[in-house]
């Protein structure tokens, strides 16, 4: 790691002491491949790092759409920062880093991640794509809708978790600030079993801390010494706050309500959050805490738009008004259970009809029973099997000794190129040979397998047709034929 003052830097950074600042001019003290900036893993991190390498499959399909994102390369430390690092459940900020360089020319530092090493609070790490020269001049600018969004949802947190535990006790044992994006709303768990919460109880919770929110109560930053910390009174502390070592604590006060150890940026105070709505309550992650969504600000407004829109959509394909939005819904939704019920049962039935043995004029002489049903289903595939398998048993040479005495072949799907599926019983010699045979004509646009005289595959878009549906017919019997000796 690169030597430098680490004394010169301060343990609490700009946007900690006014997170109003959008601007800061500051030096680059360091600036290095992130990779010189960790330290060598330990065993915990070597964990860690094997279980992110079983979720590489479900990391590649998310990072494909952002592929056009430049990478960081570099760590910048700075003589100060306005751009707050991820910690106390709060997201890092985002931002640019401007300068000159050596011709002139400002170059426009895009911040990709701002991260906070745990060896020392005050090592707060620029994450960059480019390196910026050390002892560079530069203009620090933060992504103002996003620090802003940040401390509205942050303060709003703060202000559900105390006037809940003033009006009902219940403590907040988690919370999560979301991203921005798609009107996303916050939650918080408190500490009570979710029967407790009615929805009296957190309408009326709401009209309380939104009685706050009028009354603008001043939301105050104070820094104090370890020492000075100690000898204070009446301060909540179960939250994450700055785990300082020897540097100072920080804490957040709501006027007149609490103060509440804190390191993240939050409102000048309470009227800066326009207004807060409890949206929903559900099982919190054990059975004795409710999770509490909320949104705070602009995602207040950013969430009803969102709710305008999709009910536009809905008035329009409901050909109703919004009020009767769920009554027509929920007509459609039975109507259409009630239909597949019904269409279920007709499938049953004409797997029935269609697996009597006279309907198939050449089964005296093959024994095999096949049959293709464009729109039939995996039920009716089994219903099929099932009707065939015990009609032919009846009137079959080797019943007695239970040996299948059919080949019996149903496929479905393929209409205007889908997929499909087939499923095949008989005897484990002939669907031995079968089975495969058929994954052979189709070229590799199936998949499955089986055992025991029973077979199944999926079969791709765009391979069942005409012909290759007569194809597996004629495969199936003379297999069948061939096999058993017919």
């Amino acid at each position: 790691m690169t030597s430098f003052a680490l004394e010169t830097i301060p343990y609490i950074i700009a946007c900690q002491k006014n997170s109003y600042l959008r601007t800061l001019k500051a030096t680059t003290i360091a600036c290095q491949e992130i990779t010189k900036w960790l330290p060598s893993p330990s065993q915990s991190e070597e964990k860690t790092a094997s279980k992110k390498k079983k979720k590489k499959k479900k990391s590649k399909s998310s990072s494909s759409t952002t592929s056009n994102t430049p990478m960081p390369k570099y760590g910048i430390l700075m003589s100060d920062t306005i751009l707050f690092p991820t910690g106390g459940g709060q997201p890092n900020d985002l931002g640019t880093i401007s300068y000159q360089n050596e011709t002139g020319i400002t170059i426009n530092e895009n911040v990709l991640d701002v991260v906070r090493l745990k060896e020392d609070q005050r090592l707060v790490l620029h994450y960059v794509a480019n390196e910026i020269p050390i002892n560079t001049e530069v203009v620090v600018h933060v992504d103002w809708s996003r620090r802003f969004d940040h401390m509205q949802q942050h303060s709003a947190q703060h202000l559900i978790t105390a006037v809940a535990l003033e009006t009902t006790g219940w403590p907040t044992t988690s919370w999560n600030l979301s991203t921005r994006v798609g009107a996303t709303p916050c939650y918080l768990d408190l500490g009570v079993p979710l029967k407790q919460v009615t929805p009296e109880i957190l309408s009326d919770l709401e009209s309380k801390v939104n009685e706050k929110v009028r009354n603008s109560l001043s939301m105050t930053p104070t820094i104090y010494s370890p020492e000075e910390f100690l000898a204070l009174q009446d301060v909540r502390s179960g939250s994450k706050g700055i785990k300082s070592g020897k540097g100072p604590v920080r804490t957040v006060t709501i006027e007149g309500i609490e103060s509440n150890t804190c390191c993240g940026t939050h409102v000048l105070h309470t009227g800066h959050l326009q207004t807060i709505k409890l949206l929903n309550v559900e099982k919190g992650p054990d059975k004795t805490s409710a999770r509490v969504w909320f949104v705070a600000g602009d995602r207040v407004a950013d969430h009803l738009g969102s709710l305008y829109e999709t009910s536009v959509k809905l008035t329009k394909l409901l050909t109703c008004g919004a009020s009767e939005h769920y009554d027509r819904a929920n007509e459609i939704v039975m109507g259409s259970k009630e239909t597949v019920r019904q269409t279920k049962n007709l499938l049953r039935t004409m797997a029935q009809l269609m697996a009597q043995v006279r309907l198939y004029p050449t089964y005296v002489q093959d024994h095999t029973i096949v049959q293709h049903v464009e729109e039939g289903t995996a039920d009716f595939m089994k219903q099929f099997l099932r009707m065939a398998n015990e009609n032919t048993s009846k009137d079959g040479e080797d019943a007695a000794s239970g040996t299948p005495t059919a080949t019996v072949l149903v496929s479905t799907g393929g209409g205007n190129g889908a997929g499909g599926a087939c499923m095949m019983t008989g005897s484990a010699a002939v669907i031995d040979e079968l089975g495969p045979a058929l994954a052979k004509l189709f070229d590799g646009g199936a998949r499955g397998g089986g055992k025991n005289g029973k077979y199944q595959m999926k079969i791709n878009p765009g391979v069942l047709n005409a012909k290759i549906i007569l194809e597996m017919s004629q495969l199936a019997k003379e297999t069948t034929v061939r096999v058993l000796g017919l």
